[in-house]
């Protein structure tokens, strides 16, 4: 492995750890611990590397368990501190918000979208709240993204956070606790997305259900 990353949280007398490991690089005598960061309390979130547009070097973005968000450079030093109320669902996306070649960080909670900036600022109209709780984490495509809700419905928005032409919201799809899938086939927009009750739905970039499917295994699927 090029590089591993370890979180550990210690309660009582239980150690949790996570580790996230790189797989690449030559072999190399052992390092040690290049350093260590202390949260304000727990975390089971798992770290994600995120890009500094400005150097190009990798940063760490990670969240604890009273809702604080944490931005760490490459030695481990925090660069900002804030806590947003509630947990984070699934990952955190880099977006261009301004057009400017400046990177900020999307995400949403079950109630909420933030789009922060490398300081922990807010950026323009966000946080948004949501129309509906949301079931999963979102899916960031093409300065869009898509959100299953626990109305059964999936809402998308543009990056300012106007919903998406046609996506008013897209009801009627069940209740989908799985990411969907976002992608192009030629010049058309599609998303896949999976239900809890086995269906996979095709929609496409207007909403609109191109086909279904029944009765598939329920099972966790990496599209």
């Amino acid at each position: 492995f090029k590089t591993a990353f370890i979180v550990s949280n210690i309660k009582d007398s239980e150690t949790f750890s996570r580790i996230t490991l790189t797989i690449g690089g030559e072999s190399a005598e052992p390092v040690g611990l290049l350093w260590k960061t202390k949260l304000q309390t727990l975390s089971i979130f798992t770290p994600q590397i995120v890009l500094n547009n400005k150097t190009g070097e990798k940063e760490i973005f990670v969240q604890d368990t009273s809702n604080n968000i944490y931005l760490l450079n490459s030695a481990g030093q925090i660069l900002f501190t804030k806590n947003i109320g509630e947990p984070i669902l699934d990952k955190v996306h880099q977006i261009d918000y301004y057009n400017n070649g400046k990177l900020q960080l999307i995400f949403n909670s079950a109630h909420h979208v933030f789009i922060v900036d490398r300081l922990g600022n807010d950026i323009g109209s966000y946080p948004l709240r949501l129309a509906g709780t949301a079931t999963c984490g979102m899916t960031f495509y093409n300065d869009r993204y898509y959100i299953p809700c626990s109305n059964g419905s999936i809402y998308g928005y543009e990056a300012t956070g106007k919903p998406l032409v046609g996506w008013s919201p897209r009801s009627g799809v069940g209740f989908i606790y799985e990411p969907v899938l976002a992608f192009n086939s030629g010049k058309i927009d599609f998303v896949l997305a999976l239900n809890n009750a086995g269906k996979l739905l095709l929609l496409d970039g207007r909403g609109n259900i191109k086909w279904d499917i029944d009765n598939l295994p329920l099972v966790k699927q990496d599209f």
